[in-house]
């Protein structure tokens, strides 16, 4: 399933496939991402890495983020597939280097690789949620330091 795009959006559209795959095996084995890349024979690139250490970094908040966004949807109940895009993406939005909607539609076309529909849109809702929120409170603290 690796992208097929050339260019600067293939090579990280590819990234992003990498980081979901090593991701999920790295919650289904319960491994760290230190662990999981040194069972590596090939070093995956920098960006998939950096997906992989920020989703690890920020996984607390993420969860935390995606259980508020998602009312009446317990962690523990969804797949495990949507819930490791679910932190990828939010995580990425939390980092904030890459634009908001870049990563939410990106997030939306893997899920629509490695999910389903349904939860294409239920991915793309909950990172919705989560972007409006991150914006509400970078506007307020913007509002305090004026």
């Amino acid at each position: 399933m690796k992208a097929q795009v050339r260019g600067e959006i293939g090579s990280r559209r590819a990234a992003r496939e990498n980081a979901v795959e090593l991701a999920y095996e790295q919650q289904v084995r319960g491994l760290s991402v230190a662990d999981l890349l040194a069972e590596r024979v090939i070093a995956p690139d920098e960006l998939t890495v950096q997906l992989l250490t920020d989703a690890e970094t920020h996984k607390d908040e993420a969860d935390r983020r995606i259980a508020e966004a998602s009312a009446n949807w317990d962690l523990h109940r969804m797949p495990l597939m949507d819930l490791t895009l679910l932190r990828l993406g939010a995580a990425e939005l939390l980092e904030s280097k890459t634009p908001p909607g870049v990563v939410i539609a990106e997030t939306v076309y893997l899920t629509g690789l490695f999910s389903t529909e349904e939860s294409s849109r239920f991915v793309n809702g909950i990172l919705g949620t989560i972007q409006r929120s991150l914006q509400g409170e970078a506007e307020g603290e913007a509002e305090v330091a004026d």
